[in-house]
């Protein structure tokens, strides 16, 4: 934290629209005005050198802090994310299996590992991840080391459920047209970003209801009464 904080206060009290940056952060409330300042004017902003001096340790005091509270779970989640979509990918890549008709040994069709939106999270993962999510707020009032190691393991239990709310929505864009996967997966990284709330809610109603086994069933049972049809 205190070298990307070092690295922001460099990069902004060097640029050459500090002031105007400055001036919008003071106004905004990102930072607050010093000390013994009722206001800020053009004057501070650039030959004051103590209000400047000011500046930058608040600077690099709400950076410092920021990074230190954001970047573990940061670090966790693109941990998990990666690993589970390269898992995925060697998956596609090695698991492709070549399948012949025995009737018609000219007909050559090829079996791929499942895709994203058939992920889902075995039934003992949610105790795992209840107790998980539980130890979070038994370490938050502890602070220090303790509270980052809940801060990680709620990111974690936050992450999984997430995840499983996106191949939620991926599957209802796919599930019909399957071309559609390239727009299922903006979509999902767009609710990722903007709101990642709604997937972790999808993932409960999905633990619930289980809206793919309930498909995957139907679209079973007509299969099998349109082989038993004469």
């Amino acid at each position: 934290p205190a070298l990307i904080a070092d690295l922001v206060e460099q990069v902004v009290m060097s640029h050459p629209k500090r002031t105007e940056w400055l001036y919008q952060a003071l106004s905004a409330g990102l930072l607050p005005v010093p000390e013994g300042y009722s206001r800020v004017t053009l004057l501070n902003l650039t030959l004051d050198p103590v209000f400047l001096g000011e500046l930058r340790l608040m600077i690099r005091s709400r950076v410092s802090q920021l990074v230190e509270s954001r970047l573990p779970a940061l670090m966790v989640k693109s941990s998990i994310i990666l690993g589970l979509f390269i898992n995925l990918r060697i998956q596609r890549m090695w698991g492709a299996y070549l399948l012949l008709d025995k009737a018609e040994p000219q007909k050559v069709s090829v079996a791929l590992a499942p895709s994203y939106s058939r992920f889902r999270m075995p039934g003992r993962w949610h105790i795992i991840l209840f107790l998980i999510g539980f130890s979070y707020f038994v370490f938050a009032g502890m602070g220090g080391y303790m509270y980052r190691l809940g801060q990680v393991l709620y990111a974690t239990f936050e992450t999984m459920y997430q995840l499983q709310g996106g191949a939620v929505v991926c599957w209802f864009l796919t599930r019909k047209n399957p071309e559609r996967r390239v727009l299922g997966g903006i979509l999902t990284a767009v609710l990722f970003i903007i709101a990642p709330f709604a997937l972790f809610l999808i993932s409960c109603f999905e633990n619930v209801f289980s809206f793919r086994s309930h498909a995957e069933d139907d679209k079973n049972e007509r299969e099998k009464n349109e082989e038993e049809e004469p």
